[in-house]
């Protein structure tokens, strides 16, 4: 509510003042002029005393009108009413010294418009639904909008002009006291910061972003115990002679197909839950005899994270071994468009990988894999590792993992997608990559190409 006093103030002096020029403008004799002169002296004298005991009594009328007109509450007896009181009244009084004052010659500069009333002054809402139309990913509306959301549940609707340093900070300080770490904080006052950049510059205005200058020295970082990490190639084990790789354990559900291959490519493949999830039988293809995986967002319901994530990476030899390529051709023969049709992106942040995460987290723990650190990226962890343990330079491993462009402002130049990082090395780099110590034998298929040459037409 006080932050609408600056708009209510203003709209309140512009219109006093504008009826006092209009006013002055039909004075006809210097008797009237003397007239008003003395009115205003005796009305600054009163005001003033009662300023000086704080009483706010004759101002109360005036309160009440301004708040129906703007439409904004501020309950009698509120520390907001009272302030509003105190405002108004200083307003009121610096508003007849400048009536005052313009009766002796010393004349005021008006407005050229009227203030605009508080109502209308965009808010961070303003400027969400403003950013909103220039995006695409469901998931980072729906993580933007709840950062208003919350920031708006403790400011209620702000206008920005009225969003200062102090505020920002302080809704850093609320975030970190209801236990956020310190990188969701920095996520979500740095969202807030983004939308603020986005509508000064659609709108054309030029103002400070109080997002911008938070800093975040003060708040613990999060202790290295927290953080992910990847998989022992003991826990793979476990993992691939869980039930589920036994034949004990059936699937269903929408991770029916998924729950047996993702978590198997995770190691070999190096990718996001997201991107694994989201396959199409077309991402799955051959250059220059080679099998592999495209990681690409060429439909409209694909994502990848970053346009450097567009990749191919090199099918390993175990993963056809498992029957992964066998699989997909029936997938293929089948007319299914996706590599695991049973998955559905129908919830709130359309997500391919929604059910298959939620799924892999229990399962770990069902398993007895319940460090809380493990979840389906450590996999992505346990490949990146790996490659480094197997002598891959981190270029290849970079390009691989869809980070080398980001990472280096050189690459750049590579960046068009019909220019990708050089093919053969990454498949000479997945032909080094190893896992000695992990057996699979009890997941190969007799004949990991059954189907293939019908599917393809090779």
């Amino acid at each position: 509510m006080s932050s609408s006093f600056p708009p209510i103030l203003e709209r309140f002096e512009y219109s006093h003042l504008q009826t006092d020029m209009e006013e002055r403008q039909v004075v006809e004799d210097d008797g009237e002029l003397d007239a008003r002169l003395a009115d205003f002296e005796y009305g600054l004298k009163l005001k003033r005393r009662a300023a000086a005991r704080e009483d706010f009594s004759h101002v109360e009328e005036v309160a009440q009108v301004l708040l129906e007109d703007e439409r904004l509450i501020a309950p009698p007896g509120s520390g907001a009413y009272r302030l509003l009181l105190r405002e108004l009244m200083r307003a009121d009084i610096e508003t007849l010294q400048k009536q005052y004052d313009a009766i002796q010659g010393n004349l005021f500069v008006l407005p050229s418009a009227v203030p605009v009333a508080a109502r209308e002054l965009p808010t961070m809402q303003t400027a969400f639904e403003s950013w909103r139309l220039s995006q695409v990913k469901v998931r980072t509306i729906n993580d933007f909008r709840r950062y208003v959301q919350q920031f708006e549940a403790k400011h209620r609707e702000l206008p920005m002009t009225s969003i200062t340093l102090e505020k920002a900070q302080g809704y850093r300080d609320q975030l970190y006291e209801e236990g956020l770490t310190r990188r969701t904080i920095m996520n979500n006052v740095g969202g807030l910061a983004t939308i603020w950049d986005f509508f000064e510059r659609k709108s054309n205005r030029i103002s400070s972003n109080p997002f911008r200058e938070v800093r975040y020295d003060s708040l613990p970082r999060r202790p290295a115990s927290d953080d992910r990490r990847r998989f022992e190639v003991s826990e793979l084990v476990t993992l691939f002679s869980s039930p589920v790789y036994t034949g004990k354990r059936p699937l269903g559900g929408q991770h029916k197909e998924s729950g047996y291959w993702a978590p198997l490519l995770g190691p070999f493949v190096g990718g996001r839950i997201e991107e694994i999830a989201q396959l199409r039988v077309a991402d799955i293809l051959r250059i220059n005899g080679v099998w592999c995986i495209r990681i690409e967002d060429l439909e409209h319901d694909q994502r990848k994270k970053t346009k450097g994530s567009y990749r191919y990476v090199p099918m390993h030899d175990e993963v056809i071994k498992c029957g992964f390529l066998s699989y997909v051709a029936r997938q293929k023969l089948d007319g299914q468009t996706h590599v695991f049709p049973s998955q559905r992106n129908d919830n709130e942040h359309r997500l391919w990988s929604n059910a298959l995460g939620k799924w892999f987290g229990r399962y770990l723990d069902e398993i007895g894999l319940n460090d809380p650190r493990l979840v389906f990226h450590s996999l992505r962890y346990t490949f990146k590792q790996r490659c480094t343990d197997c002598g891959i330079s981190d270029e290849v491993r970079d390009a691989l993992t869809g980070h080398w462009l980001s990472k280096v402002s050189s690459r750049e130049y590579m960046k068009d997608k019909d220019r990708q990082y050089p093919f053969p090395p990454l498949a000479l780099a997945i032909k080094q990559l190893r896992y000695d110590e992990l057996d699979l034998l009890h997941l190969h298929v007799a004949d990991p190409f059954d189907h293939v040459n019908r599917a393809w037409k090779y």
